[in-house]
């Protein structure tokens, strides 16, 4: 995690592979198509749900993403400010073990919500 070396092009270019990987694994439905009902004019919108959580996917995704490189520029100025010896590897201890928190409550939040 220790990016710091790379250039502000390469850091971009990892971050865009790393949402579109995401996006890419996140499921958007069962794979057998259901057999559709005849639309009715009460439900004139009905295939519009089904396009919002591509775009939330996406959009938690970008959020995270921000929220995750604010993160790790505050650490890191703080890091050098405090005059550690090796910022960049501490701000991966630091990255690293929020990586894992934040793949325990995935996981977690998964198992419970499994089908019942």
């Amino acid at each position: 995690m220790a990016a710091g070396e790379l250039s502000t092009g390469k850091r971009r270019l990892a971050r865009v592979g790393i949402v579109a990987a995401a996006y890419a694994l996140v499921p958007t439905g069962p794979d057998t198509p259901e057999p559709r009902p005849a639309r009715t004019p009460a439900h004139p919108r009905a295939g519009l749900a089904g396009a919002a959580k591509p775009v939330a996917v996406a959009a938690t995704g970008v959020l995270l993403m921000v929220g995750r490189h604010r993160l790790r520029n505050r650490w890191l100025a703080g890091l050098a400010r405090s005059g550690h010896s090796r910022p960049h590897v501490a701000l991966a201890v630091r990255m690293g073990a929020l990586a894992l928190v934040i793949s325990l409550i995935d996981q977690a939040v998964r198992s419970t919500d499994g089908p019942s």
